[in-house]
């Protein structure tokens, strides 16, 4: 099997727009690599829209952070129907969502997240919180997008983590009004892990 280097974010959108992806050698051994990798970012989606729903649950955000987290929400719930549709073209069962707060705070400690969703008491901890979570999810598309092999799955991976790398800038934007700096993120994106 040929050895394939892990393309950077750059040379992966360039790859693709220029259609000059190459075929991947042994792909039917690569597609249980993809779905492992696959479900292991639609976890991530998945603890993702359990933090928004607990977060508008607790009706600590208003106005603009409000509708800003109903329109992320129904873009992270796409996310997880256009994941499970994929793993279960791979013959695969996606992942359950978490089954209760302590265990989605146990899966965010896990991954570094900066607060629990047990603490979020005002609406800037609810922008920092969904701004991590978000982080996170760029994180795992960041690290997925290292092995993916299927051209098809590395675009839909490209595609959410683009999107993901949007919501934590526009909860930067709510974080850090008019501020720039703050609210967009850095140039090479890789997320939380």
């Amino acid at each position: 099997m040929a050895n394939i280097s892990p393309l950077t974010r750059r040379e992966l959108l360039a790859a693709g727009v220029s259609g000059s992806l190459a075929p991947v050698a042994n792909a039917s051994a690569r597609s249980s690599d993809d779905a492992a990798l696959l479900s292991s970012a639609l976890a991530v989606e998945l603890l993702v829209v359990f933090a928004y729903q607990r977060i508008l649950g607790l009706r600590v955000l208003t106005g603009r952070a409000e509708r800003a987290s109903r329109r992320l929400l129904a873009q992270e719930r796409v996310h997880v129907r256009t994941l499970g549709a994929a793993l279960r073209r791979l013959g695969q069962t996606p992942p359950p969502p978490p089954a209760s707060l302590a265990q989605a705070d146990k899966q965010l400690a896990e991954r570094s997240a900066s607060g629990s969703l047990a603490a979020v008491h005002s609406e800037a901890d609810a922008l920092r919180l969904l701004y991590d979570a978000e982080s996170i999810a760029v994180g795992a598309y960041y690290t997925a997008l290292k092995s993916l092999s299927d051209p098809g799955l590395i675009r839909t991976a490209t595609e959410i983590m683009a999107n993901d790398a949007q919501h934590a800038t526009a909860l930067g934007e709510l974080l850090h009004p008019g501020d720039v700096k703050k609210a967009v993120p850095v140039s090479v994106v890789r997320g939380k892990r």
